[in-house]
């Protein structure tokens, strides 16, 4: 590796070697190695703040591997941080929600859920809105009795409101949110994966006894893959340190 390959970076988003382990006892707890340099490797490709509960990491059993795997997830506010980042985002239409009927309305006042809802994202190089359509019946989270969840029977307009506006901004921003779901959406339509809970406990720290993180450091580095995904931080490299992660100096 030549010099040109070391840039020095210094990163808001950067992770030090005491909050990959402050994330190994929390927010990935349980996570295999593996794992938990995937979801460092999506952190950084995406900018965003798992401590901010902008992403998560979440338990779920494979019937495959017959065993819990991790998935990772995005918080809707994550998919507009995103979308904001690229100075190409422009705003959005709706949601709008309609019943039976297929006649689409601005609010939903009926004491049933909606059939389906849309949202538009718009962006300031395209000429049209890009939409995004969800149907409730695909996406709606049931119990093991097929009830749906709390939030699912509580504020059905809501949730499937948000798996539209995902849906939209996926499509307005492939490049940055490829291959990324919030939760509304993984509950159903992931072949062979059953969630373990209906709410995630690994998810997101307790607002009590929060510990104090450590600011981000600057470090050099230089990744390509999900390998190099962990950072050089403190004063020892982070136990997972593998790839072309360059020393200090």
């Amino acid at each position: 590796m030549n010099s040109d390959d070391i840039k020095k970076v210094h990163n808001p988003q950067v992770i030090s070697t005491e909050q990959i382990d402050l994330l190994r006892r929390t927010i990935c707890k349980g996570a295999t190695e593996d794992e938990l340099k995937m979801f460092l490797w999506q952190c950084q490709r995406t900018g965003l703040d798992p401590w901010s509960r902008q992403i998560y990491a979440v338990k779920r059993w494979d019937s495959k591997e017959r065993r819990e795997v991790m998935a990772i997830q995005i918080a809707i506010d994550g998919f507009r941080l995103i979308a904001e980042r690229t100075g190409k985002y422009a705003g959005q239409m709706g949601p709008y929600w309609c019943g039976n009927d297929g006649e689409w309305r601005e609010v939903w006042l009926d004491a049933v859920p909606p059939a389906a809802a849309k949202v538009a994202v718009l962006r300031h190089d395209f000429k049209e809105p890009l939409w995004g359509v969800a149907r409730f019946q695909t996406y709606v989270q049931t119990t093991k009795t097929g009830e749906p969840t709390t939030f699912w029977r509580n504020m059905p307009e809501v949730m499937i409101a948000k798996v539209a506006e995902a849906t939209a901004l996926r499509r307005a921003f492939p490049m940055e949110t490829s291959g990324l779901y919030t939760r509304e959406e993984m509950g159903a339509g992931a072949e062979d994966v059953e969630v373990v809970e209906s709410e995630p406990k690994a998810l997101a720290l307790s607002t009590q006894n929060q510990p104090t993180l450590p600011p981000p450091t600057e470090v050099w580095r230089s990744w390509q893959t999900p390998t190099d995904a962990l950072l050089l931080g403190g004063d020892s490299p982070p136990r997972l340190h593998t790839g072309s992660i360059a020393a200090t100096v």
